[in-house]
């Protein structure tokens, strides 16, 4: 059997597209983004997040392989998981 001259996988930092401004049930604007990680060898998982307007971390999805951002309004946006068929939205009450 035959391998070749094999180098090990090279993974990728983070990377954030689809950003897209979102009220928070605080009354202030954060962002809803989609965060992609490192698939190395497969497609690379895909969650999205929400941060504040600090920047910081407020909710996040569990990851997937596809999705997108659907947001017609600043008070009403989601996030499409394409590969199972689920659409995630803002729970107000699990904010402090």
């Amino acid at each position: 059997m035959l391998f070749g001259n094999v180098g090990p996988a090279a993974a990728h930092r983070p990377y954030v597209t689809q950003i897209e401004k979102i009220a928070l049930p605080d009354g202030t604007v954060g962002e809803m983004r989609l965060l992609h990680g490192d698939g190395i060898i497969i497609s690379d998982p895909v969650r999205a997040i929400v941060v504040g307007a600090d920047g910081r971390l407020r909710a996040r999805s569990v990851h997937t392989w596809a999705m997108v951002l659907m947001c017609p309004r600043v008070d009403r946006c989601r996030a499409i998981d394409l590969h199972k068929n689920r659409a995630y939205e803002i729970e107000p009450v699990t904010f402090s």
